[in-house]
């Protein structure tokens, strides 16, 4: 019995062990590697800034279209006319939702945006500028890229502005990109008849 246990014994640790095999990369094919993630990153710079593109237009597309839905409604439940006016000399310089109390097609703000007075204009949202890369324009049979007001009566329907002159047929704000590619098509607000704004992609450009 002690001869047998002795046998399994030597036999359990005395026989050699079979070699580990060995992984890992060899230069060349780390090399191949680092080769193709190169091709890769440089494949996916445009895409990835398409996508930063695009992104920025959809924000700028739903804040605006968000902001002609509130002016609208607000127009409509209050009997007057509430209108979007551009802060700068550019729409991308940001834009005010504002209560148009004299109905004269011009944003002229109270102090302090408090409107204790009657025909006091305040604002009821105001958005911060855009990016440099996003640029808004107006389309239309007559219309003019500097409107700086779009206004909305009672009735709903839209009516547009410079300076307070009535710059009439502006039919759309169009929302586009510098990055020129088709992969960013523009945006356009088009305006109904009733006054009403319908979201259209793959419209042209801004100048």
């Amino acid at each position: 019995m002690a001869t047998t246990l002795t046998r399994q014994a030597r036999t359990s640790h005395g026989s050699p062990r079979p070699a580990e095999a060995r992984h890992g990369f060899s230069l060349v094919e780390l090399l191949v590697v680092i080769a193709i993630l190169g091709i890769l990153m440089s494949l996916a710079t445009l895409p990835f800034q398409e996508l930063i593109a695009n992104q920025r237009l959809k924000s700028v597309t739903s804040d605006l279209a968000a902001d002609l839905a509130l002016a609208r409604t607000e127009a409509i439940k209050r009997s007057t006319r509430v209108g979007i006016a551009r802060v700068t000399d550019q729409w991308v310089g940001g834009w005010q939702v504002f209560d148009d109390a004299n109905r004269d097609g011009q944003f002229t703000p109270a102090a302090n945006n408090t409107c204790p007075n009657l025909g006091d204009e305040c604002y009821l949202i105001s958005r911060p500028a855009l990016d440099p890369s996003v640029k808004v324009c107006t389309t239309g049979t007559n219309a003019d890229n500097s409107i700086d007001v779009l206004t909305f009566g009672a009735d709903g329907r839209v009516r547009t502005y410079k300076a307070g002159v009535d710059i009439p047929n502006v039919r759309a704000i169009i929302i586009s990109s510098t990055l020129i590619s088709p992969n960013v098509p523009a945006r356009m607000l088009e305006f109904s008849p009733s006054g009403r704004v319908t979201v259209v992609t793959g419209v042209p450009r801004c100048d």
